[in-house]
This record gives structure tokens, sequence and C-alpha cells, in this order.
């Protein structure tokens, strides 16, 4: 009894069997009755099962209560101060799609009684970090390389997917460093399987197989008035970037596009970018001719008194002669 026990209103908190007795004075007579106060005060039930991650493939939640109680004469409300409902906050099963802090009261319509649970909703979209080297450059030397991308998350919870639309993909294409051996754009998709977040990135990479230019003049021919001369590849590729060489028997100039000869044969000459490792090989002819002319001054004559001069019966081949 909580107050009022001498009165005929006492105030009570408990249940329980409560007996009144009154007296009259007057006579000295008592009288007593007694009355049940009986108890509702029981929660309604309410249960909220442990929901799912909001996460990068499941952008929204089904909240669960439907272990709890339901139907009349139960009212249900949802309710959050940093999340957000989708639909069904009147229901046991609402939909949310941000994390936060969700609030369910059940309301017993019959005795007033309220149960309350809170559940907390945890959101994972952290995407996967992915870096890639700038690769080297394809040339003749260097005919395949591989891209770079260690400096990635890696781990067992993570997948890589390489792929190129103009490219050409020789190995590892599901790792972080792939084979490759054509130019072209290469894009890497890195998947986290735990929250299924992705990112992507291109690299480009380059291809310099150009060749230098080699163009070898057609030299004069050696013979006794030209006992030597230049080779001509002045119209070739020239710079710092290059590298000449010669095979045959060069007098001078071997490192350069005008080497000096003076023996017939057959010259070679290949050229090296050194930037690019390409080279051009071109070869040229170079003849001689010292055939001396056939000469005849004819045979031995006499001159005499009677022949005081004669014409010398000279012949030859050569389209200069002189005595």
């Amino acid at each position: 009894m909580l107050s009022g026990g001498s009165t005929l209103n006492p105030v009570v908190g408990s249940a329980g069997l409560y007996q009144i007795q009154v007296t009259d004075s007057g006579n000295g007579c008592t009288a007593t009755d007694t009355v049940t106060i009986s108890s509702d005060i029981n929660l309604p039930p309410i249960q909220i099962a442990l929901p799912d991650t909001l996460n990068c493939a499941q952008p929204q939640v089904v909240l669960d209560a439907s272990g709890s109680a339901q139907g009349a004469p139960y009212l249900s409300a949802w309710s959050t101060s940093n999340g957000q409902f989708l639909s069904g906050t009147d229901g046991l099963t609402p939909a949310v799609n941000a994390p936060g802090t969700y609030t369910l009261s059940i309301t017993d319509t019959l005795n007033a009684c309220e149960a309350i649970s809170t559940v907390e909703v945890v959101q994972d979209t952290v995407s996967p970090t992915l870096s890639i080297a700038p690769p080297d450059t394809l040339n003749c030397a260097l005919t395949s390389l591989q891209l770079d991308a260690s400096n990635s998350d890696q781990g067992s919870t993570f997948s890589y997917e390489w792929t190129s639309p103009n490219g050409n993909l020789t190995a590892g294409n599901n790792s972080p460093t792939p084979t490759v051996d054509a130019a072209g754009t290469y894009e890497l998709q890195i998947t986290n399987t735990a929250n299924q977040c992705q990112t992507t990135a291109t690299v480009e990479v380059i291809q310099d197989t150009l060749p230098p230019t080699l163009q070898l003049a057609a030299p004069p021919t050696l013979n006794c008035a030209i006992d030597s001369l230049q080779l001509d590849a002045s119209g070739s590729s020239a710079g710092s970037r290059y590298a000449y060489s010669w095979t045959g028997t060069i007098d001078s100039g071997a490192e350069g596009l005008t080497p000096t000869v003076s023996q017939a044969g057959t010259y070679l000459l290949t050229i090296l970018d050194i930037q690019n490792l390409c080279s051009r090989t071109d070869s040229v002819q170079v003849a001689i001719d010292t055939l001396a002319p056939q000469i005849s001054a004819g045979a031995d004559q006499l001159l005499n008194c009677y022949t005081p001069q004669l014409q010398l019966p000279g012949s030859g081949t050569g389209d200069d002669s002189r005595w």
C-alpha cells in the first residue's frame, strides 16, 4: 500500500488481496471486506535479428523483428535519429539504406505497456586502393613487359581483372603484375570480395619500333685516277641517338655516314637507334677498274737517206693517246 491506509480510498501499487475494516465508534461494531487487485504489466515480446551490413552490392537491408509481438492488440513503430528508412516503419520488417541506430517500440494497447529495443546498422563501402606504376616503352629489344599494380590492395579478399580493348595480355590477367606484348590501353579492376566494392584505373602502354632511315648512294668506281672515295649515306637518320657500324675495309670515318674506302668490295652499314634499339642494315658494292688499255707502237723501223721520215703505226684501245 502506497498511501491512505487509514482512509476509504487508499493508493496501492502492487497486486494482492486487500482487506478493509470499518468500525462504528458509536456501538463498537466492526465490518470487514476484501478486494483482490490483479496486475497486468507484462511487456510485449520484442526481438530484432542482427541485420546484414550495407555494402556496395547491398545498398539496403531489411530489419527483421518478425519474432516480436504482432497483430492486435499491439502497435509497432520504428524511429531513427541518424539512419534512413525506405519503407515499412509501421511494421516489423522495414527497409533501410543508411547506417545508424534504429529503434523499435511495441505497445500493448490493452495494458499500455511498451517494449523498446534498438539495433545498429553498419555500412562498409570502402573501395580498394589501386595504383599502377608508369610502364616502360615497348621497343625492338623490349618486346614484352609487366604492368605493375603491386602497390594496390592485395590479399585473399581482393580479386584482380585486367582487360584491354586494343592491347594484348599474355599472362597474369588476374594478378597485380600481368605481362603484355602490345601497345594499348589496359584497365585494371580490383574488387573487395568482402564488401563487393570496386576500383578501376587504366594505364597506357606505348610502343616505339620505328627503325632508322638508311639510304646508301651508289658510289663511283675506283680506277687508276680515283684510288679512294667516300661512301655516301648522308640521307640516312643522323644525330646523337644513332650509332653507325660499317663492315668492310674502311680507311677512315667508320663511325660516320661518309667513310673513305680504297678497296673494292661489299660494304655493309648498320644504323642503330640507341633509344628504341631498332636497327636497319643495307649494303653497297664498290667496283674497281684498273685494267690498262691495249697498246702497240708497231715494229721497229729505220730512218735513212731513202726514208727520211716515217709514220709510226701505233694502235690502242684507249681514246686518249700521246707520243
